[in-house]
C-alpha cells in the first residue's frame, strides 16, 4: 500500500509542479499524517522536495518555479477573481507569462468564444485542459526559469500579424509609484510593451510582495494601465503613493459574503 501511494504521488508530480498534503490525503484516501510520512520518505530518497504543507517535484529547474507558483497563492487568486470580472465572452486576450496569470485560467472556463494569445508555456499548457478556448502560443527562445518565450521573435509575430487585443493582462516583478511596473529580465520587456500598445485596455496583476520593488527595465508607468490589481496587504502610505501614480484596485484577501 505504501509503495502504491509513493508511485501515485510521484505520478501526480510529473503532471504538476507542486501538491498539497491535504490534497494528496483526499486523493489517496489516507490520513494527512500518513501522507507526511510518505513525503518525508520520498524526500530522503531524493525523489521530491518536501515543504510546509506539501511537496515539489525534484526536477532540475522545476522547484524554483513551483515555489513561486505556491507563494502568496491566496493573494494571487484574489487578484485573479477581481480581474476576471473585467473579461467578457468573445474577447481577444493577451495573457503574459507568470505564476499569477496562470491562476486566472480556471476563472475563464465559463466564457464563450475567447481567444487567448500568450508567451507563457505554463499558461498554454494549462489551457490545453480547455480545448474550447482558442489558444495561440507565441514562438521564441525558451526561458526555462520563467516558463516563457522571450526575445524579439514573439514581438515580431505581434507586429507581422498586427495582433490586436481587447485586453492584455500583464505580470511584473516590481511595482512602485515612481518607476511603475518594472522587470528584471530585459529580454521580456519588448513583448510586454508591444502587447500593451496593441490592446484596447491593459491590466497589471501584481501581488503586494512586489510593491516597492524596482528592477532594471520599466514595463510601463502605472498610468498606462486601465487598472493595477494588487492585494490589500500593503500599508496606507503605500496605497496613497500608488494611487497618485495610477488607477489602483486593492483587492481584499477575504471575499465578502
Amino acid at each position: 500500500m505504501k509503495e502504491y501511494r509513493h508511485r501515485q504521488i510521484l505520478a501526480i508530480l510529473e503532471q504538476r509542479p507542486a501538491v498539497y498534503a491535504q490534497e494528496l490525503a483526499t486523493m489517496l484516501q489516507a490520513s494527512v499524517s500518513t501522507i507526511r510520512r510518505d513525503l518525508q520518505e520520498l524526500q530522503t530518497a531524493g525523489q521530491l522536495r518536501r515543504v510546509h504543507g506539501g511537496a515539489f517535484g525534484e526536477i532540475d529547474g522545476e522547484t524554483e518555479f513551483g515555489l513561486r507558483l505556491c507563494a502568496r497563492r491566496q493573494a494571487k487568486q484574489a487578484i485573479c477573481r477581481a480581474v476576471a470580472e473585467h473579461i467578457d465572452s468573445g474577447m481577444v486576450l493577451f495573457i503574459d507569462g507568470g505564476t499569477t496569470t496562470e491562476l486566472l485560467i480556471p476563472l475563464l472556463v465559463n466564457k464563450v468564444d475567447l481567444t487567448i494569445v500568450t508567451c507563457g508555456l505554463n499558461i498554454a499548457l494549462h489551457l490545453t485542459r480547455y480545448p474550447y478556448l482558442n489558444t495561440i502560443l507565441l514562438g521564441g527562445e525558451v526561458h526555462a526559469k520563467s516558463r516563457t518565450v522571450v526575445g524579439m521573435l514573439p514581438t515580431s509575430q505581434l507586429e507581422s500579424f498586427n495582433m490586436r487585443f481587447d485586453v492584455s493582462l500583464i505580470s511584473t516583478a516590481g511595482i512602485s509609484a515612481e518607476h511603475g511596473a518594472t522587470n528584471r529580465m530585459i529580454e521580456r520587456l519588448a513583448l510586454k510593451k508591444k502587447a500593451i500598445a496593441n490592446s484596447t485596455h491593459s491590466y497589471l496583476l501584481c501581488d503586494s510582495s512586489k510593491v516597492g520593488c524596482t528592477y532594471l527595465g520599466q514595463v510601463a508607468p502605472l498610468s498606462q494601465f486601465r487598472a493595477c490589481f494588487v492585494d490589500d496587504a500593503v500599508t496606507l502610505e503605500q496605497k496613497k503613493n500608488l494611487q497618485k501614480a495610477g488607477n489602483m484596485v486593492f483587492v481584499p484577501l477575504v471575499e465578502k459574503p
